[in-house]
């Protein structure tokens, strides 16, 4: 019975985090189809590496830890030591947020060559300095994603995702409303994975009270 169980929870699981990526790219494929209408083919390229260069540095500075960490809490977790699974929650709470600010300093320091290196010119340095924002909380995102899988709350972990997959498309473009700047769109992604940022870890924290008070 345990194992059907398990097989179950994790076809669930396998369903939902499908469904979270596809709406996920559907937003960002109505967000890049409503983006061409607003700004010219440069400007909408512009944006479009920007949203890469988050994605190759997320990459980067989460140094494979989320497998890691999932895979470690779920073994604590079939063990049933809940108190490990309290530690590794807590500690790397506390790492992620060190490694996420540590992304945002090399991303305002190294703007100006990165700016070179992608745009052949350094106008862009301001901007990749205001991505520093979204890319620190893109880390923080991913780590906590990853823990939250790894205690096995699919169902948390799919609306956390899809949250931050929509809103993150929808505050740029409603942001963008208001000035036809490719830096509104910088700040709405930002301002939309701070948030979902802050709620996975919150929320997270929440969970290791409870695991802490299970028998």
């Amino acid at each position: 019975m345990g194992a059907d169980t398990r097989r179950e929870s994790f076809g669930s699981g396998a369903l939902l985090q499908f469904m979270s990526t596809a709406v996920t790219v559907l937003s960002g494929f109505i967000f890049y189809l409503i983006l061409v209408r607003i700004f010219n083919t440069a400007m909408v390229g512009t944006i479009s590496l920007l949203n890469n260069v988050t994605g190759l540095f997320a990459i980067i500075f989460a140094m494979g830890l989320g497998y890691g960490l999932q895979h470690y809490i779920s073994y604590f977790l079939g063990k049933q030591d809940y108190s490990r699974i309290k530690f590794l929650i807590r500690r790397f709470l506390q790492i992620a947020v060190v490694i996420s600010a540590s992304a945002f300093v090399f991303l305002w320091v190294a703007a100006p060559y990165i700016s070179e290196w992608f745009f052949h010119d350094t106008t862009a340095t301001i901007l990749l300095r205001i991505l520093g924002f979204n890319l620190s909380a893109f880390v923080m995102i991913t780590l906590f994603n990853s823990m939250m899988l790894g205690l096995q709350n699919f169902i948390k972990s799919s609306m956390f995702m899809t949250y931050s997959g929509i809103s993150t498309y929808l505050f740029a473009l409603i942001i963008v409303q208001f000035q036809k700047d490719p830096m509104m769109s910088v700040i709405g992604w930002s301002l939309a994975n701070v948030t979902a940022a802050a709620i996975l870890g919150f929320s997270l924290l929440r969970e290791s009270f409870r695991i802490h008070a299970a028998p």
